[in-house]
């Protein structure tokens, strides 16, 4: 009797896992499957992980590269929209993280290891211009450590609904349950990565505070106000610990955590505000 009630519970716990993981993993499946312009490409990952990351691009390959960085779980469909109407002299790419989407590894990957590895995508254009790279929700966090540490090989920075305060950002009780057997083997691939990384997110993340003075670039900003998973609080940190950073900031009233897809116009103005940065040179 015990085992048949812990069986009937497994559906409904895996089901509160994922929820509770920032949850654009589906959208993100269903986007995957539409694309069809972009050009299919990989790069292959350091040999302590293995296998090979895959990114769409498309546009001028000569052009500014804006490089795109989803969420977790999330994959490089999220920014379909963006890849298909590229300006004039862009390149974009839109990339799967290490563990997500078609990238390998079967296994979580440690979000400074994936920063360390996102490095080889900031090439310059062919007239000298640096890329942008823009990152929603985890994305976002990633965005803010690679200002930090590779700032001299950016253009300008995008954070979108980021998370860059660990007092702001703690794993729900529900997905430290996820860690255990056998829900984590039950959930499937994305969603156990997703939960893994947020999880040991928990501990890098008492380290990212030290690193925001270190950035002294413009960073654009977009937030929403009614953001459940990342909170607007995050703005006000922002304004607190990168005090040596441009920062350009702008909170969207009424409006939740999925800002690729409901606000695409304002992220297109903060992308062309990151770029006009980059133009002037600002610092």
């Amino acid at each position: 009797m015990k085992l048949r009630k812990i069986l009937q519970t497994i559906p409904l716990l895996i089901s509160v896992i994922a929820n509770a993981n920032i949850g654009v993993a589906k959208a993100d499946d269903e986007i995957d499957a539409d694309i069809s312009q972009p050009k299919l490409d990989h790069v292959h990952l350091p040999s302590d992980i293995g296998g090979k990351m895959f990114y769409h691009s498309a546009g001028d390959p000569q052009g500014q590269r804006v490089i795109f960085i989803h969420g977790t779980p999330g994959s490089k469909g999220a920014w379909k929209d963006y890849l298909a109407e590229v300006p004039s002299g862009f390149e974009y790419i839109s990339v799967d993280r290490p563990g997500f989407g078609d990238s390998s590894p079967q296994r979580a990957v440690p979000i400074m290891r994936q920063v360390e590895i996102m490095e080889q995508f900031l090439t310059e254009s062919s007239t000298g211009e640096k890329p942008i790279i823009v990152g929603h929700s985890y994305g976002g966090t990633m965005v803010a450590i690679m200002a930090a540490l590779y700032q001299d090989k950016l253009g300008g920075a995008v954070i979108l609904a980021g998370s860059v305060s660990p007092e702001l950002d703690n794993p729900r009780s529900i997905q430290k349950v996820g860690q255990y057997p056998p829900f984590k083997y039950l959930l499937p691939r994305n969603l156990r990565n997703a939960n893994d990384e947020v999880i040991a997110l928990e501990q890098e993340a008492k380290q990212f505070p030290a690193m925001w003075p270190d950035i002294k670039m413009p960073v654009v900003v977009l937030q929403g106000e009614k953001d459940p998973l990342v909170s607007v609080k995050n703005v006000d940190f922002m304004k607190e610990k990168m005090i040596n950073a441009k920062l350009d900031l702008k909170v969207l009233p009424g409006i939740n955590h999925f800002l690729p897809w409901n606000s695409k116009d304002h992220v297109d103005e903060r992308i062309r505000t990151a770029v006009e940065y980059s133009r002037k040179g600002a610092k």
